[in-house]
């Protein structure tokens, strides 16, 4: 099993960062997916056009494989929130009898059950 180590508080900056980073990978990729190349564009012989198309769809599902991958990285992100989530549920807190103030510089503390 992976051990996560992540700040619960970060977790839903972490996932926006993921998802603002996700859609401009998109936007990008989506231009390179429109680009039409064409013998009139300047691009001579089938050849090279289907070599320059190759390459195009080959970036493309690059790029797409690494969305994939952050996709999956904030998953695991929501699963740990959920996890931080229910623990803290599961986590009561009451108070316990502390001495007197005048006995010096006790104080009263919390004890987790």
């Amino acid at each position: 099993m992976d051990t996560m180590a992540i700040k619960y508080e970060e977790i839903d900056n972490m996932t926006a960062a993921i998802e603002t980073y996700e859609l401009k990978v998109e936007e990008y990729l989506n231009k390179i997916k429109e680009y039409n190349i064409a013998y009139e564009n300047g691009i001579y012989g089938e050849g090279q056009i289907s070599t320059i198309d190759g390459y195009l769809d080959e970036t493309a599902n690059q790029i797409n494989a690494i969305v994939r991958h952050f996709d999956e990285f904030k998953d695991k992100l929501s699963q740990v929130k959920d996890a931080y989530e229910e623990k803290q549920k599961s986590i009561s807190v009451s108070a316990v009898e502390a001495a007197p103030e005048d006995e010096g510089d006790l104080v009263t503390v919390n004890k987790m059950e």
